[in-house]
């Protein structure tokens, strides 16, 4: 992870998910992937094929827990929200024993992490489990855009009418 040093975390981008489990127009949940670690090119290219090859060739013992939240993300595209919730579980265990970016990037990594759990908890049925992982992303860090709108998501939505 040479490209993550002295405290600086990759650059987080986030989209709307266009691949979503319950696709009514005016349902959208937020994922956070992040650039310049693995399993980003496939994010990007919103491509499910190549998605479902890259997560079905992936063991998660060699990913670190950036490596790991792409993972899940990709998870969440491809609807295997089983895989996608391991995926971020792991990574968020395996974010304690990191030592590659700083305490408050990494804070800020973790918020991410757990917004990302919470929209593949509740797409697989657990609200209560996606409210709970909504409230551990605020309290990492209040600011986190995406975890805001996952929560007002998942307030406002018709997931429960679809599951």
């Amino acid at each position: 992870m040479t490209l993550i040093r002295n405290g600086l975390m990759a650059l987080v981008v986030s989209f709307g998910a266009t691949f979503s489990a319950l696709s009514l127009a005016n349902e959208e949940y937020r994922l956070t992937a992040f650039a310049d670690v693995l399993g980003y090119a496939q994010i990007k290219s919103k491509d499910i094929a190549s998605a479902k090859e890259f997560v079905s060739v992936r063991s998660e013992k060699k990913l670190d827990f950036l490596e790991l939240n792409n993972l899940c993300v990709l998870g969440v595209l491809i609807e295997d929200f089983n895989a996608a919730i391991d995926a971020c579980k792991v990574a968020i265990e395996k974010s304690g024993k990191s030592r590659e970016i700083g305490f408050s990037s990494k804070k800020k990594a973790l918020a991410s992490i757990h917004s990302n759990l919470a929209v593949a908890k509740a797409l697989s049925g657990d609200l209560e489990g996606a409210q709970y992982e909504l409230q551990m992303a605020l309290s990492l860090n209040s600011r986190d855009t995406n975890a805001i709108l996952n929560l007002a998501w998942l307030e406002t939505s018709n997931i429960v009418a679809g599951l």
